[in-house]
């Protein structure tokens, strides 16, 4: 992961000094209470998962200081804004003259700081801000968390690999033309999660391929087989194949300065245009720390860059596959991420790809009873059209919405089953919630995460201006 050496978080109070009536009480003592929350910080630095340094530490006491403050943000990353009092007749600071700058925000409001500190009416109008009120500064560790996120997707360059000369016949007719990918789409891209695409053709990876001598790939085949748990379908021809088109995408990727990693693999796949097909790339992409996916879903790498930046753990793109019986979904697919928990690696296979018996997937083991988040981001539009057929004459995007629901894996009847995609988690769920979900699912990637982050998830989506469900679904059908 190209990711920053430190975070700057600018620190702002808002506060009246001498203050002759309001809260907390008279005369109440603006220099001792400063100093108190910089060592609040600076005690929780140590618990926080990256180096963050804070600074400005400036009071705002009236416009001047707000336009003052504005000059010091440029280097920020995020914003802690502290109400110290408020006058008793006021409802208290306004900090909505500070969130002008778009930077993602916390107000840290102490108890009895100020009786009400607009968080509710910033959230109202819009404005990318978080509230901490607690006595605990340890609560500020997750929603810094999530400010470091954000940062960190602003770094995230993507390579996307698709051609556009293609065979119109062989796309997905539920998709209006999945493999465009416009100015439009680039810039509500980098306005939402200021990350930035970079294009290749099958042609320029070929030549990649063309390039790298046996010799070169062989140090790396031998750690592949070496880690591996065996190897079920494929021949060593074909893993020494796949582990080369893993050494060709690096290359491309670092000749194309990018982080993160997708393809338009099934058309590859269905025309028979690469070498071999790159499943164990996205595998050891992903094991690597670099976001990465499969069939060139883009809102599944920027869910997979948020897992990997927020929580620390590598997700698992999937099929849902819905067992009624069971009251399970099975999550499916042959790119599996062989370090799920982001420390302890898990055993694997060696695995054709399922629906064509070519190529090399990966079928790796996963364990019953682990906590579990579902989750993903996923845009949603307004069409509207006259006469029938349809005749469009207004498409829109309106908005992106995150999804996370946490659960359990459990075990499941299809572990050595040939149906579906190698790799297999079973997570149980209540039948209503199946139901919901069977009634909203249209054909989207649900992704797979180690361990419960809804809380922390649900931090983010709202410094990102995302639509947050606690739900695996959107409700759409009710």
């Amino acid at each position: 992961m190209n990711n920053k050496s430190v975070y700057k978080i600018m620190v702002v109070f808002m506060g009246k000094d001498n203050l002759s009536a309001g809260w907390p009480y008279k005369s109440f003592n603006l220099k001792k209470q400063i100093k108190t929350i910089k060592n609040e910080l600076e005690e929780i630095k140590p618990r926080l998962s990256a180096n963050f340094e804070f600074f400005g530490w400036k009071l705002i006491d009236n416009n001047i200081d707000v336009f003052n403050a504005y000059s010091l943000m440029g280097e920020a990353d995020g914003l802690i804004i502290v109400p110290l009092n408020a006058e008793f007749a006021s409802l208290g600071p306004d900090i909505g003259k500070l969130c002008e700058m778009e930077l993602p925000a916390i107000i840290y409001t102490k108890p009895f700081s100020t009786y009400y500190d607009g968080y509710a009416g910033l959230r109202a109008s819009g404005v990318k801000v978080l509230s901490v009120s607690s006595s605990e500064p340890n609560d500020l560790i997750e929603p810094l968390n999530a400010i470091k996120t954000i940062a960190d997707l602003k770094l995230l360059r993507l390579l996307v690999v698709r051609d556009l000369e293609h065979n119109n016949a062989k796309y997905d007719p539920r998709m209006y033309e999945p493999r465009w990918i416009g100015p439009a789409y680039q810039r509500l891209l980098k306005q939402i999660f200021g990350m930035t695409i970079e294009f290749a053709t099958f042609k320029e990876l070929i030549s990649y391929y063309d390039k790298i001598e046996d010799s070169q790939t062989q140090a790396e085949y031998k750690k592949f087989l070496e880690g591996s748990a065996g190897i079920k379908e494929p021949s060593k021809k074909d893993i020494f194949k796949a582990v080369k088109m893993y050494l060709v995408v690096k290359r491309l990727m670092e000749a194309k300065n990018t982080n993160g990693f997708t393809i338009d693999c099934l058309s590859s796949i269905k025309e028979n245009k690469l070498p071999a097909i790159p499943c164990l790339a996205i595998s050891r992409f992903n094991d690597m720390g670099f976001p990465s996916a499969c069939e060139g879903d883009i809102d599944t790498v920027i869910s997979n860059a948020i897992s990997l930046y927020l929580t620390g753990h590598p997700g698992f793109q999937s099929d849902p596959v819905i067992d009624i019986s069971k009251k399970q979904v099975i999550s499916a697919h042959c790119i599996m991420s062989t370090c799920f928990d982001g420390k302890q690696y898990n055993p694997y296979y060696f695995r054709t790809h399922t629906e064509t018996h070519k190529g090399v997937g990966l079928e790796v083991e996963f364990k019953a009873n682990k906590p579990v988040t579902l989750f993903r981001i996923i845009g949603t539009g307004t069409t509207l059209y006259n006469r029938f057929p349809k005749l469009t004459i207004k498409d829109t995007f309106d908005s992106y919405n995150m999804l996370a629901y946490e659960s359990e894996t459990v075990e499941h009847d299809y572990k050595n089953s040939e149906w579906g995609c190698r790799t297999k988690i079973a997570i149980k769920l209540p039948e209503d919630v199946l139901e919901n979900f069977q009634e909203n699912f249209f054909g989207f990637h649900i992704f797979v995460v180690y361990g419960h982050h809804q809380k922390k998830l649900k931090m983010l989506a709202k410094l990102l201006g995302l639509s947050f469900y606690n739900k695996m679904h959107l409700p759409i059908v009710k």
